[in-house]
């Protein structure tokens, strides 16, 4: 058994922490702490006496764990068999993450995009003892991209989780303005849990967060078409009405026949405000034998320079008399029933017998209803 004098690790930067190879000591070795380090007594599983940095001669007075539990004399040199760990203590800043495959409904648009996110965050060191018995084990040795390596499943479920919150809330196009708050939850979700192996988050920056080109281009073609259409309540449903007037307002059956668009106008109008926008067209195109009459307040005075060219004789088939109070079609004059839906015109009140018109709805001598 071979006892060494001499006990120290030239630390290298990428290693957090380092086994000695040698494990047979006495009370006079020296043990040999550099700055950035710790050396940390560990037998039978448990992590005893702890050194900070400087020149250390092992005694009985300053590794009273070891001793207790080894029966260690108080006087002479006395040979002790343990284990020595050297821990790094330095920030490290280069361990990089990424993450992907995070589904979610683009809160705007309505669209279910895919995202990612990737960057580096940075640890350190500030329990020697609980990173010795919780995460190193037996291992000689643990590198910073392995410890890094065992914390990059808990980084992506917490980002997951934040980026999906975000998204949900904000939307797609907000996310690179709140990098710095999604950085900043992330980090302090994972200190709790890093703290538990000895160790902390120092640093925690998101490089990138995007979507695949596929559903990109998805996202931006519908938010040029809201732009285009200056609707903040743009939604599919607005598309399809809109679509629907574009299909009325180009039917063969309305084209240069002011009758026929005249009679589909209440169907198509039913669609909302924006057919009206689009049938206006339509009128404007239509073709007049003689000058149309104004439906405007404005042109109310305007009379058609000929009576005659304008509305047909008193006495002819077709002569307009009210509309139908049913359906809403023109009735001809001396119709009895209604051409469009049938409803029969022509009555009487029934408890007074006075001669109701067609778009009379209650008897104006007694009140009755129709």
């Amino acid at each position: 058994m071979r006892i060494a004098d001499v006990i120290k690790f030239e630390n290298g930067g990428s290693t957090m922490v380092f086994r000695h190879p040698s494990e047979d000591f006495n009370t006079l070795s020296q043990l040999i702490v550099h700055e950035s380090q710790e050396a940390v007594l560990f037998r039978d599983g448990q992590a005893l006496d702890l050194f900070r940095a400087g020149r250390h001669t092992l005694t009985t007075q300053n590794i009273p764990l070891l001793g207790k539990l080894v029966n260690l004399p108080f006087d002479g040199v006395s040979p002790f068999h343990c284990e020595v760990y050297f821990i790094n203590r330095t920030t490290t800043l280069d361990s990089s993450w990424g993450v992907g495959n995070i589904d979610v409904i683009e809160p705007e648009y309505g669209l279910k995009i895919t995202l990612g996110a990737s960057g580096t965050f940075g640890f350190k060191v500030i329990d020697s003892r609980k990173l010795l018995v919780k995460l190193v084990g037996t291992d000689a040795t643990l590198s910073n991209e392995r410890f890094a390596r065992y914390f990059k499943d808990l980084v992506a479920m917490r980002v997951r989780r934040h980026l999906y919150e975000l998204a949900m809330s904000f939307g797609y196009f907000a996310l690179s303005v709140l990098q710095d708050e999604l950085s900043q939850a992330v980090r302090e979700s994972l200190t709790s849990e890093l703290m538990d192996y000895g160790a902390e988050v120092t640093n925690f920056y998101i490089g990138s967060i995007g979507t695949n080109e596929d559903d990109f281009s998805k996202l931006k073609a519908v938010r040029e078409k809201k732009l285009e259409f200056s609707e903040l309540s743009y939604n599919w449903v607005d598309e399809q009405i809109r679509d629907i007037a574009l299909t009325y307002a180009g039917n063969p059956g309305t084209q240069d026949n002011i009758g026929n668009a005249i009679s589909q106008m209440p169907l198509a109008l039913s669609f909302g405000a924006m057919i009206a926008k689009e049938a206006q067209p339509l009128l404007d195109r239509a073709s007049f034998s003689n000058k149309p009459c104004a439906f405007d307040s404005n042109s109310a005075s305007e009379k058609p320079s000929s009576a005659a060219a304008q509305t047909p004789p008193s006495d002819s088939p077709l002569a307009v008399a009210a509309t139908c109070t049913s359906c809403g079609h023109p009735l001809p004059q001396q119709s009895k029933f209604c051409p469009e839906c049938g409803r029969p015109l022509g009555s009487t009140c029934r408890t007074c017998g006075k001669s109701l018109g067609v778009d009379m709805k209650f008897c104006p001598e007694c009140g009755t209803p129709r």
